[in-house]
């Protein structure tokens, strides 16, 4: 039995030599992998701005301009504006936008300016990542420096409503964008029907918009 213990023990002795030299010296269960072949690079890192446009959570800023002119032969009015604004996809494909916008009415009778935040519903109803075409709807409120249209009221309400497109320029987000939209203003008759000259228009615009 003795003869046999002491056979054994040099065989022992091999192996947990072998066995330390093949594991780099490391103790057994440290977890660390054979020569690290199989380690986890801690220095890749996820950019959410890789996913495809309209991915849901993605946010933008956005900077547009654009020109307003009015559908009825006895308002010859035309509104200049520029506006920021807010984008978050709440899902794939459909964002929430908060507008800030001002605008200048040149109008019959005084001209104005005016502020005008509000918000749209953007459905990209078509997505190829590199370009998109949407739909969208919205409303705004006016507050101007006199009244809009001449006659009615320095407050006003603004639903919209159009389609447009937008089109990637950068690897890094920025896109391009724009479309044609119906707007509407009046005041929803909170002055009377005599005080609430509404005006509907066409209102063409294009922008920038980018990631962060």
């Amino acid at each position: 039995m003795i003869r046999r213990t002491t056979a054994v023990l040099p065989l022992l002795a091999c192996c947990s030599l072998v066995f330390s030299q093949d594991t780099g010296g490391e103790p057994a269960g440290s977890g660390t992998p054979a020569g690290g072949d199989l380690g986890v690079d801690s220095t890749l890192s996820f950019d959410a701005r890789a996913a495809p446009f309209g991915t849901e959570g993605q946010q933008h800023w956005s900077v547009r301009s654009g020109v307003g002119f009015e559908f009825e032969d006895d308002d010859d009015a035309t509104g200049v504006n520029l506006m920021f604004a807010y984008h978050r996809f709440i899902v794939d494909d459909l964002e929430f936008i908060g507008e800030l916008g001002t605008w200048y009415h040149a109008q019959e009778g005084d001209d104005a300016a005016s502020v005008n935040p509000g918000f749209t519903l953007r459905y990209h109803f078509i997505n190829r990542d590199r370009w998109t075409v949407y739909a969208d709807a919205g409303i705004g409120v006016l507050f101007s420096t006199d009244d809009v249209p001449d006659g009615g009221t320095s407050f006003n309400f603004m639903p919209h409503a159009g389609m447009g497109g937008t089109y990637r320029l950068s690897d890094a987000g920025l896109r391009a964008y724009f479309g044609a939209r119906w707007h509407h203003v009046s005041n929803a008759r909170i002055e009377g029907d005599a005080d609430n000259p509404d005006r509907d228009g066409v209102f063409v615009y294009g922008g920038l918009m980018w990631p962060f």
